[in-house]
């Protein structure tokens, strides 16, 4: 799960909660939130912590993370990743 991927990541760089909470501009209180699940990560604050972390979001995300019912979902959370990444100048062959 990504919050448990998120608390490694934090631990094998040594930085605390509110460094990286710092960091990405969020509380640390949201930050542990999100590190302990019991807030979802969006899209935006995933693209965050890769940069932030030098990791490609696939990386940070495990298949099993996302759960789909549909192809629908599937087309519809590629059209949300391409506009968050056009939003960011950022083309889709470049991830």
């Amino acid at each position: 799960m990504i919050h448990h991927k998120l608390k490694l990541l934090r631990k094998q760089k040594g930085f605390s909660q509110l460094h990286v909470a710092d960091a990405l501009h969020i509380t640390q209180n949201t930050y542990s939130n999100l590190e302990t699940g019991k807030t979802k990560i969006d899209i935006e604050l995933l693209l965050r912590f890769a940069e932030f972390y030098k990791k490609q979001p696939s990386e940070l995300l495990d298949f099993h993370d996302i759960v789909f019912d549909t192809n629908d979902k599937v087309t519809r959370l590629v059209s949300l990743l391409e506009e968050q990444l056009k939003n960011k100048d950022v083309q889709i062959e470049q991830l």
